[in-house]
Order: structure tokens, then sequence, then C-alpha cells
């Protein structure tokens, strides 16, 4: 067996240097990417609109490879990870996310989401929505949503109508989904807590939101765009 692999051998040293001798040597070629990282991140939120999460995913390591978004990237992988059951990796995606940008809070808000719809770790998950508010300010009011449900399933209903209250007041920035989301969610707290009149006034504002942005009408918000 060795001397067979021997001739095999000297003959492929043979044929490179005949190669070599004519100018001719294989040379490996690097394909190149042409489409940026801002590109492939669209190209993966287009996969995840028609559910096509498989090819979405290798969209977002391309986005990685590149060194871009990745805060950004890493969420939106570990959302569908979620989406799929697979919980520790969705929870490693948001923890490289968080260490790729200590100040993109919804990383955060996502990973203490999926402690409260486990119903443990909540003290962990309110640590998690304190720094959320604290690192992105901007977005305060979607984390002190969350932070309310949070509360509501501890049974600190107190709690929970404060912070509802004060995302109210700092509003959600022509965001009309997660608006009218919050203020469903506010209206059943309020509700819980027998506080009619304020939860009618709060029903009267998702009306009037209806009125004006019929729920068809309003346009599709992915979270996780990146806006650099």
């Amino acid at each position: 067996m060795g001397k067979y692999f021997t001739f095999a051998y000297v003959m492929i040293l043979l044929v490179f240097a005949g190669l070599a001798g004519c100018g001719h040597i294989p040379r490996i070629v690097e394909l190149h990417d042409p489409l940026s990282a801002r590109e492939h991140f669209q190209l993966a939120l287009a996969y995840e609109q028609k559910k096509e999460n498989d090819l979405a995913l290798k969209e977002y390591e391309e986005v990685i490879r590149k060194k871009s978004f990745l805060e950004e990237t890493y969420t939106n992988m570990a959302n569908i990870y979620s989406g799929q059951g697979k919980r520790e990796l969705s929870e490693t995606y948001y923890l490289k996310s968080i260490q790729a940008n200590p100040h993109y809070g919804k990383a955060y808000n996502n990973l203490a989401w999926i402690y409260i719809t486990e119903n443990k770790s909540l003290q962990r998950a309110e640590t998690l929505l304190l720094q959320a508010i604290e690192n992105d300010p901007d977005h305060s009011a979607s984390y002190l949503d969350t932070l309310g449900t949070l509360y509501e399933k501890k049974g600190q209903w107190e709690r929970a109508l404060d912070v509802m209250s004060r995302a109210e007041s700092l509003g959600f920035n022509g965001e009309p989904v997660q608006e009218k989301e919050f203020l469903n969610h506010f209206e059943k707290i309020l509700l819980s807590l027998k506080r009619t009149s304020e939860a009618e006034r709060i029903h009267e504002k998702i009306i009037e939101m209806e009125i004006q942005s019929p729920e068809n009408d309003l346009p599709p918000v992915h979270e996780n765009a990146p806006s650099h």
C-alpha cells in the first residue's frame, strides 16, 4: 500500500512541476460577495416576512461575517430561535447582542420576555429590564410595558400600574403598533384593579387610534431593522 501511495504522490508532484514550467500554476480564487451587509440584512428580513427562517438565518450569518449590524442581527436570530422553541440558542444570541452593544435595549427586553413567559428567573428579568430602560431610554416605554407584565405576573399590581403610567407619559414616538399593544395591556391592568373610569379613558384612546389608522393600514414594523 505504501508503494502505491508514494508513486501517486510523486506523480502529483510531477504534474504540478510541469504546470509550473508552463506558467499555469492553479490559483485559489476567492469569490467576491457582491452584496453589502445592509443588503444581506434586508434580504434576511424579507425571508423572515415569508416565514423562510432557515434562509433568513443564512443571510444573518453573512451579515455577521461582514461584522456589521451585530446587535440587530444577533437579536433577530435569537427571535427566530425563540419562535422555533430553541430556548438555549435564543438566550445565547440575545447575550451575544448585549455583548456587541450594551446599549441595545431590545436584546435585554426580549431576553427578559423569555424568562417572564417561562415564569422563572423573574428577578433576572427585572434586572434586564431596568438595564434596558437605563441604557436605551429612547425606547423605555416599551420596556416599561414589559416590566408591567412582570409585576402583573408577580401579583404586584400597584407597581405594574406605576410603570404602565410612566410608559403612557413617555409615549411611543410614532410607533402605532407598539402603542396599541401597550394600550390594550394597560386597559387590562386597570380593569383588574377596578379602575373603571381610567380603563374607559384608555379604551377611548384605542378606539380613536383604530378610527385614525385601521389595523390593516398600520405600517409593517420590524423591531430590529438597523437604522444606521
